[in-house]
């Protein structure tokens, strides 16, 4: 059997050990790659730089450790989907990954990642415009006689709103970001809202410091932003009230102070999304589970909130 031609790796859901061989790097026909929930462990190989044509690596849920900038470069491209939650790979977040700008689904959550955040995210430029490019991708298998059928359409796994949902065939209107549960810091780029088609970030418990940027409402297709368990202060940006299609927010245990921005949707959210800050906000706010946890806020007369609890 000629396995230089395989197009699709599945081996999810099993009990696999051990580590990737290179030899993996000789499938150059290679659209999808998909190990998660196994018991793998090692460094990814280098050599799946030369799968040029994968769209999909989903290494999610095994013991993978190492760097990731060894194996992620200008390689993967096409690379479409890709998913290392809950493994330890260690180090920063290098350059390296910015090269990968037709990526819509990031997730890098639950492992050992340290340093900031890339300024040079903006290359990700799937996650920025709208790509005209339809909605699922299909594998070609090519016949003897020169035909071709289409063999399989693709599905990930997507964490957002705080559950694992898989995205069956509709995959790639699906634009996500998750760096949580992990050890980076330094400040929010401000170069991430350029990626306004992202649908889902997720930051949280991490050691991020400086202010939410204030072009956060430019995000406005955002329906999950969760931010929670950092170090961010300030004021939550007013342009916020802009992200009208949010439905799950989170921005709990940081060092944020004043005024909750007033609009119809920021009200919709339960208290519990603003408790551990210094933040005030309008009397609805002030309830959860019995508790006062957000207190209410008037202007003094030299125009600061007054926390009233």
């Amino acid at each position: 059997m000629n396995w230089s031609s395989l197009v699709y790796v599945a081996l999810e859901n099993n009990n696999l050990k051990g580590n990737i061989p290179s030899s993996m790097g000789y499938l150059r026909d290679l659209r999808s790659l998909r190990l998660r929930n196994n018991s793998l462990n090692g460094e990814v190989p280098m050599a799946l730089l030369n799968c040029t044509e994968l769209l999909i690596i989903d290494l999610s849920h095994n013991e993978f450790c190492g760097s990731t900038s060894s194996w992620m470069g200008k390689g993967l491209q096409n690379l479409i989907s890709l998913n290392l939650r809950s493994n330890k790979f260690s180090g920063q977040i290098l350059s390296d990954i910015c090269h990968l700008n037709s990526l819509k689904i990031l997730d890098l959550a639950n492992n050992n990642l340290s340093g900031e955040i890339p300024r040079c995210i903006r290359n990700f430029t799937a996650m920025a415009t709208e790509m005209s490019n339809g909605l699922r991708y299909y594998y070609m298998v090519k016949f003897t006689n020169g035909s071709y059928a289409s063999l399989l359409s693709e599905d990930a796994y997507v964490v957002t709103k705080g559950r694992e949902l898989q995205y069956v065939a509709t995959l790639f209107p699906i634009t996500s970001m998750d760096l949580s549960s992990n050890n980076l810091s330094g400040e929010i780029p401000k170069e991430l809202t350029s990626l306004v088609r992202l649908r889902s970030l997720n930051l949280s418990g991490n050691r991020l410091t400086g202010m939410i940027p204030k072009k956060i409402g430019d995000m406005d297709l955002l329906e999950s932003l969760d931010f929670s368990i950092n170090q961010l202060s300030g004021e939550i940006p007013s342009s916020i009230s802009s992200l009208t299609f949010l439905s799950y927010l989170n921005l709990s245990f940081n060092n944020l102070s004043g005024r909750i921005p007033t609009s119809t949707q920021l009200q919709s959210f339960n208290a519990s999304c603003f408790i551990g800050n210094e933040l005030c906000g309008p009397p609805d706010l002030q309830q959860v589970f019995g508790l006062s946890v957000v207190p209410y806020c008037s202007s003094s007369p030299g125009g600061m909130p007054t926390f009233i609890s």
